[in-house]
C-alpha cells in the first residue's frame, strides 16, 4: 500500500469514528452499532497500511510486548470490503447524477482509490434488512 492510501484510510476512519460518537451522544444509534461501523473502517485503515494507535495491542506472549492488529483480526474481509464498496457507491451517486462540488468529487475518488487498491467488490451491495441500512445511512449522513 502507498502512503497516500494509508493517509486516506486513516482520515476516513477518524471522520467516521467521530461521526459515530456524535450519533451515539445524540441517541440516534446504539454504541454497539457505532462500534461495529467504526471497526469496519479501522479494518480498512489497517488493510491500507495506516499507522494508528488504535491498531496497537499488548501481546500475551511475550508479555509486555506491543503488537499490531491486522485488518482480518478486526473484521472479516468480506465485511470491511463490502462496507468500503457500499460507501464508494453512495459517494458515486451524486457524481453520476451531474456536476458536483470538488469536495464531493474528491471524496468519491478517495474511496474509489481505496476500493481499487484493497480489492473491494465493484457492485452495489444490498443490505439484508432495512433497519441495518437505515442505521448505516444515519452514520453516513450525520
Amino acid at each position: 500500500m502507498s502512503a497516500l492510501h494509508a493517509q486516506i484510510a486513516a482520515e476516513q476512519f477518524a471522520k467516521r469514528r467521530a461521526r459515530a460518537i456524535r450519533l451515539v451522544e445524540l441517541g440516534k444509534v446504539t454504541k454497539r452499532e457505532a462500534n461495529r461501523h467504526a471497526r469496519l473502517w479501522l479494518a480498512i485503515a489497517a488493510a491500507a497500511g495506516a499507522d494508528l494507535p488504535e491498531l496497537e495491542t499488548d501481546l500475551i506472549f511475550p508479555s509486555g510486548v506491543k503488537g499490531k492488529l491486522t485488518a482480518s483480526m478486526i473484521a472479516d474481509p468480506a465485511d470491511y470490503l463490502g462496507e468500503l464498496a457500499r460507501a464508494r457507491n453512495v459517494a458515486r451517486d451524486p457524481v453520476d447524477a451531474g456536476p458536483v462540488a470538488p469536495k464531493v468529487m474528491d471524496h468519491f475518488w478517495d474511496l474509489q482509490m481505496l476500493a481499487l487498491e484493497l480489492g473491494a467488490p465493484d457492485h452495489t451491495l444490498q443490505r439484508r434488512d432495512s433497519v441495518t441500512a437505515e442505521r448505516v445511512q444515519q452514520l453516513e449522513a450525520a
